[in-house]
């Protein structure tokens, strides 16, 4: 177990890297931008300049950062695509591993990688909050924890498409789509609020986010977890469908 949990981090190393360069430098940005309103030249623009920007920083950068590192664990998924690529999943049944070995490395890695990732995404809210004279409140924890339920359940569904089409490409394909749905379904939305200023509509998403990850947060754990559990069997049902 610990040779395949080191074979999926090795493989995914140069990624997950990537992953948190940008994560780190993007959330580097959001504190100098939060300092420089604060005591640098961003503090000398009008009340009502800063009073906006003030709100886009907040959400841009308290959230989005934690979005961000949370996708490190999306390379578990990658690696898949890059087993069948190099034919590593036919030498595997020459082997003693497992299918069901080798998908539990799979999922208790994505798992641990998603919680490491929590922590800094939390501590830079925090940090990002503290500037802004926003302390971290029940709103941006229930947002990061819906982040964090999300982002798991796209390396379920990745990592189980993955398998059962036996392609990364053409998993990426139905993302793409249904990406592409989610992102008019979001326009719509937006559109339909009806508000006036860029700010009001801003605040307003905001609160409307704010609310429904309250609401749901503690229902959306529970079946990220059931979810997580029935596409641990199902994946592993994938790949023992395979010729060998």
């Amino acid at each position: 177990m610990k040779g395949l949990i080191f074979r999926e981090l090795y493989l995914g190393r140069k990624n997950m890297l990537v992953v948190a360069a940008v994560s780190f430098v993007f959330g580097i940005i959001g504190i100098l931008i939060r300092l420089s309103m604060n005591i640098g030249n961003l503090a000398l623009l009008s009340e009502e300049t800063l009073t906006e920007l003030d709100l886009n920083t907040y959400m841009i950068f308290s959230v989005m950062t934690g979005a961000l590192l949370l996708m490190i664990s999306t390379v578990i998924s990658e690696v898949s695509g890059m087993d069948y690529k190099a034919k590593w999943m036919g030498f595997q049944y020459t082997t003693p591993i497992t299918e069901e070995k080798y998908m539990l490395a799979k999922y208790l890695l994505m798992l641990a990688l998603t919680a490491a990732a929590a922590v800094p995404a939390f501590i830079n809210a925090a940090i990002i909050g503290a500037l802004s004279g926003r302390p971290l409140d029940m709103n941006i924890t229930s947002v990061l924890v819906m982040i964090s339920c999300v982002t798991v359940l796209l390396n379920v569904f990745q990592t189980a498409l993955t398998h059962l089409l036996h392609s990364l490409e053409k998993a990426m394909y139905v993302y793409i789509v249904l990406g592409i749905a989610a992102y008019m379904l979001f326009v719509v939305k937006l559109d339909s609020m009806n508000i006036g200023s860029e700010s009001d509509s801003l605040a307003s998403l905001s609160n409307e986010v704010f609310g429904f990850c309250r609401e749901y947060m503690g229902i959306a754990v529970i079946a990220t977890a059931v979810l997580v559990i029935t596409g641990y069997f199902l994946t592993t049902a994938f790949m023992k469908r395979r010729e060998k």
